[in-house]
């Protein structure tokens, strides 16, 4: 990338300041931030922003913006347990210390960084989920059921002795409407992966 397309990649104006620059990259970060935080991580609905967030770096490092690419990589601590209620609470865990990275991050490399663990961890943790055949047409995998719903019908279902994924599967003791959707979606997810 040449200096002159890293600054008609901003859209700067003709003698442009580098506070037109942060401006210019800031609305750009926030623009690709609030698409990743507000959709289901799929690396196929994910690849072109992952593309633009490259390019802007590339633009930014050409403009003289960058000098720094070394970042802490976020480790994910997701043992991908067999309990249904520990593999939620630890999948929120690390998904919210995700998504705070993602929101106070200002370099492109780690919020690629960030978004692609961020998939590897919705992959791993539908996983727990998956049941072959367990949906039907009707099944959205990007409508996720609220977090507290879930964690509540979670919780009724763990207080009926419905412990583990296998108890799901095997839909022992009668799990909850939302559970059972939750699986569904998750489980067609997992198959997109």
């Amino acid at each position: 990338m040449t200096f002159q397309e890293a600054e008609k990649y901003f859209d700067l104006p003709d003698n442009w300041d580098f506070e037109d620059l942060k401006d210019s990259k800031e609305e750009l970060l926030f623009e690709q931030k609030t698409f990743f935080l507000s959709k289901t991580p799929l690396l196929k609905l994910f690849a072109s922003r992952l593309k633009k967030i490259s390019t802007l770096n590339d633009a930014l490092t050409v403009l003289g913006l960058i000098s720094d690419v070394n970042f802490k990589p976020f480790v994910l601590n997701f043992s991908n347990t067999d309990s249904i209620l520990d593999s939620f609470q630890e999948y929120h865990a690390e998904k919210l210390k995700l998504k705070s990275r993602i929101i106070n991050c200002e370099n492109p490399l780690e919020i690629n960084h960030l978004v692609l663990t961020l998939i590897e961890l919705e992959k791993k943790y539908a996983s727990n989920w998956f049941l072959d055949n367990s949906w039907d047409e009707f099944t959205l995998v990007t409508k996720e059921i609220d977090p507290m719903e879930m964690l509540t019908a979670i919780r009724r279902y763990d207080k009926l002795g419905g412990k583990n994924f296998q108890d799901l599967v095997n839909k022992k003791n009668n799990p909850p409407e939302q559970v059972l959707s939750e699986m569904k979606r998750l489980s067609l997810l997992f198959k997109t992966y």
